[in-house]
């Protein structure tokens, strides 16, 4: 999300822009896409795959060898959170998104920063506590990760347990199905939009969204093209 502030172009964005063969040959060849909405200026103004090559190179500096989309997100989180920010894994999965999101926002002195993360099955809150508990504290732990067993459309469910006026630093979502395991339980872009919808009037400036979709399953391609249309549609002047 902007911040208001910004006096980046998008002259400058693409004069700042480049990035190496190897570098765009590592990411088309990617099995699934990822886009990063990306709040704090250098920012794209458009979600695709070819603004993604330009929004890592703009926040890293430099284009490394990536091999795989999963090596963008955590380059985007580390850019923009810090501790006493909070942060929301939206479809948590096997955990590792909360995981690193926890590692950013929660502070040593347990006085600050909040992560709070979704799944609809218990096995994925389950795998998710436990990495979170094999580097901090239940103590740490204690009002400071939030889980809950819902949709990610329930994103509403935020204004109940933040308080007043608090906002989002960093969404992630990690769409399709949960890596080992019901492959039939995957998420539906009716419930991605409505969760993107309402991610994005939570969200702090100079915060960001970020969304890996797959296409691999059934399903799988309909929702990466719906979120790609949803995301391009989104003001210029705000994100």
């Amino acid at each position: 999300r902007l911040n208001q502030n910004s006096k980046i172009t998008k002259a400058k964005i693409k004069q700042r822009m480049s990035f190496s063969k190897p570098f765009r040959a590592a990411l088309a060849s990617s099995l699934s896409l990822a886009w990063s909405l990306q709040a704090t200026p250098p920012i794209t103004h458009s979600c695709n795959r070819r603004w993604v090559h330009r929004t890592f190179a703009m926040v890293s500096g430099v284009a490394p060898p990536v091999t795989s989309h999963l090596s963008l997100v955590p380059q985007f989180l580390s850019q923009t959170l810090k501790q006493g920010d909070v942060a929301v894994d939206a479809t948590a999965g096997n955990g590792y998104d909360t995981l690193s999101l926890a590692q950013l926002v929660l502070s040593a002195d347990g006085g600050s920063g909040r992560v709070i993360y979704f799944d609809v099955q218990n096995q994925a809150l389950e795998t998710t506590r436990s990495k979170l508990l094999s580097v901090f504290s239940e103590k740490e732990l204690t009002s400071r990760a939030t889980q809950l067993h819902t949709n990610h459309r329930d994103i509403a469910i935020l204004d109940e347990i933040l308080p007043s006026g608090s906002l989002v630093k960093a969404f992630t979502y990690n769409l399709g199905y949960l890596p080992g395991g019901d492959k039939s339980i995957v998420t539906q872009f009716e419930d991605t939009l409505v969760s993107l919808r309402g991610a994005s009037k939570r969200t702090a400036p100079g915060g960001l969204i970020c969304v890996t979709c797959y296409t691999g399953h059934v399903g799988g391609r309909e929702e990466t093209d719906l979120v790609r249309l949803e995301l391009t549609q989104w003001s210029q002047s705000v994100w």
